[in-house]
């Protein structure tokens, strides 16, 4: 089974923390649209697992925004 994130309809930056130029309003819809997008997806919880177990996850993943160590604080990138 196979993730909506790896269809290729959507930017790969839908799951990205930051993207270059981006205000924080853009940046919280940019990622409340993925998470609705996770929302729907078959392996959202297959893909939150695999995000908490490897600490060097950064972006979006099964609907939750993780920042790997050395990303800017969370609460700043979607606040």
């Amino acid at each position: 089974m196979q993730g909506l994130c790896a269809s290729g309809a959507l930017s790969p930056t839908t799951w990205d923390l930051t993207v270059e130029g981006e205000t924080r309003p853009e940046r919280r819809r940019r990622l409340a649209f993925g998470v609705a997008v996770c929302d729907a997806c078959p392996v959202k919880e297959q893909c939150a697992t695999y995000a908490r177990a490897c600490p060097e996850i950064s972006g979006l993943w099964g609907g939750l925004v993780f920042a790997a160590a050395g990303d800017e604080e969370i609460w700043d990138v979607i606040a």
